[in-house]
């Protein structure tokens, strides 16, 4: 199966470079320090030094309430699932929910930015373009920042009408049955408006892909993907399923590692090198699924030059 090759051909690409994520990973660190260290100073002095690490009961979180009452800037918005497993999980509940916490935009656009510039090189390595690295980020920078913008304003429009029309419009007329029945629709519902985000979200990856390896034109980058993603649709979404289940392992592995027997607190260095461990493992997915979103664009292409 050619969906199956490809993602075996991404990794492989990825593995035969092992300095990529660890250059990614340490320039994602080094973009978005500037946010923890605005988080850093919002934290009045005391609240830095109320948690003592090591064995002990489960500590009582009503500090981190104290600290964040009433506080506008970014420190308002910290809690417990801004680091650790639960993080991703919040932020899926407050995608659902339409809550959009002003540090998550922020760290958003910091990203978008970051990888924008970053796509040019991994997209050009994947493919084994002769080119460096270095000078292949910075020729596809803008060209790449301007698809990602329209890629995330397309993205917030499909979600705004979905799920404006799911859970504002038709919530009402199936939440007031049983429990069992109101949690089956949210699931599906759920999936409806992931499933429309994970559609726009894909065509545009390929369409970074042509962007930058065919040097097209923006609306041209974006319908030879809606082409492209139309007529592999089984390829494509076997990419995207295994992806996702490779992070659900990812995330129960950290969830494993996190927990601490015993209701002990953890160490600040054990939070910390879990959090980056899981960081780093998460970016060196992420290249793996866009280094195989490459070989299957460059094998489905060179099979239809030879047909």
């Amino acid at each position: 199966m050619i969906a199956i090759a490809a993602w075996f051909g991404g990794l492989w690409r990825v593995c035969r470079a092992p300095w990529l994520p660890v250059v990614v990973h340490l320039f994602l660190l080094v973009v978005t320090l500037p946010l923890a260290a605005k988080l850093h100073l919002d934290l009045p002095a005391s609240a830095q030094t109320v948690i003592e690490p090591g064995p002990g009961p489960i500590p009582d979180f009503d500090w981190l309430d104290e600290v964040t009452a009433n506080k506008r800037s970014l420190l308002g918005e910290l809690a417990p699932t801004v680091i650790g497993v639960a993080a991703p999980i919040r932020n899926i509940d407050d995608l659902l929910d339409g809550r959009t916490p002003r540090f998550a935009l922020l760290l958003t656009g910091v990203l978008l930015v970051a990888w924008a510039w970053l796509w040019g090189g991994v997209i050009s390595h994947a493919a084994a373009v002769r080119r460096t690295f270095w000078k292949a980020c910075n020729d596809s920078f803008s060209a790449v920042l301007a698809l990602n913008i329209g890629g995330l304003l397309v993205a917030l429009l499909a979600y705004a009408v979905i799920h404006g029309t799911l859970f504002r419009l038709a919530w009402p007329l199936v939440s007031g049955g049983p429990e069992s029945t109101t949690l089956v629709w949210r699931v599906i519902f759920t999936l409806i408006v992931v499933s429309a985000v994970t559609v726009v979200s894909v065509v545009f990856d390929y369409a970074r892909i042509a962007l930058v390896l065919r040097k097209v034109p923006i609306p041209e980058a974006v319908s030879q993907s809606a082409r492209f993603v139309r007529s592999n649709a089984f390829s494509v979404a076997v990419l995207v399923v295994a992806t996702l289940a490779l992070f659900a392992v990812l995330l129960l592995g950290y969830a494993a590692f996190e927990f601490i027997p015993g209701g002990s607190v953890p160490t600040v260095s054990r939070i910390i090198l879990l959090g980056q461990a899981y960081i780093f493992a998460r970016v060196t997915l992420r290249l793996c699924n866009a280094s195989a979103q490459v070989v299957l664009f460059e094998r489905v292409r060179a099979r239809e030059a030879r047909d």
